[in-house]
């Protein structure tokens, strides 16, 4: 049977989806494990992702397959440091636990790569809060055996530059964290999705549409 363009497209979707879900590790969330980039970002969001998962568009899986193969690439033909790659974390706080898995690991110091579309001045808030769990993690588990700064890579993918930021550790940052990943823990058990977060963001949340039905708008 001769394949149609309508045909190959279909192919190369869902292809790509299966990849994107399997690893992006997409599997049913313990309750009492609250990953890091849950709690950094929109706890909104991410209390819609447990409880009313939809399934992510197509464009967006595309986009987000290019910066996982970009990750890929670069942990294995990295050469000649001392290489972790995936490094799962876990931490216990009160009742739960929080979950990280930081990108690489060099010469024992993280760096967290992201791939991006827009000239990047500064480290995401979000991001930096991300990174900074990673140190506090690291630091209360392994003690002594990695730097207390990190390293985060924006790779752009439309104009091909390169920039990179550092991060400290931060205690105070790591609270917050922590606070927000326990609250995040109670909305869940309480079934009741956390108070809007609005910010640039939102554009591109699939969830956004849930929002609106529950009487919030997002116009940024």
């Amino acid at each position: 049977m001769s394949l149609r363009e309508s045909d190959v497209k279909k192919i190369i979707e869902q292809t790509l989806r299966r990849a994107y879900e399997e690893e992006s590790g997409i599997k049913e969330l313990k309750l009492n494990e609250i990953h890091v980039t849950e709690a950094v970002n929109c706890l909104r969001k991410s209390w819609y992702f447990r409880k009313e998962r939809v399934e992510v568009p197509i464009e967006k899986v595309v986009v987000l397959s290019i910066g996982t193969q970009m990750h890929k690439l670069i942990q294995k033909y990295i050469d000649g440091r001392k290489v972790e790659t995936e490094k799962e974390v876990k931490y216990r706080f009160r009742d739960i636990y929080v979950v990280g898995r930081i990108d690489l690991i060099v010469d024992n110091t993280i760096i967290e790569l992201k791939t991006v579309s827009a000239k990047v001045k500064d480290v995401y808030p979000h991001h930096y809060a991300q990174l900074n769990a990673y140190l506090n993690m690291l630091n209360e588990l392994y003690p002594n055996q990695y730097n207390d700064y990190a390293f985060i890579v924006y790779i752009n993918k439309r104009d091909g530059k390169i920039n990179v930021f550092t991060v400290w550790r931060d205690i105070q940052g790591w609270l917050w964290t922590l606070a927000r990943a326990w609250k995040l823990y109670e909305h869940l058990v309480r079934n009741v999705p956390p108070e809007p977060e609005p910010s640039f963001l939102c554009r591109y949340c699939e969830y956004q549409f849930m929002c609106r039905i529950n009487g919030d708008t997002y116009e940024h």
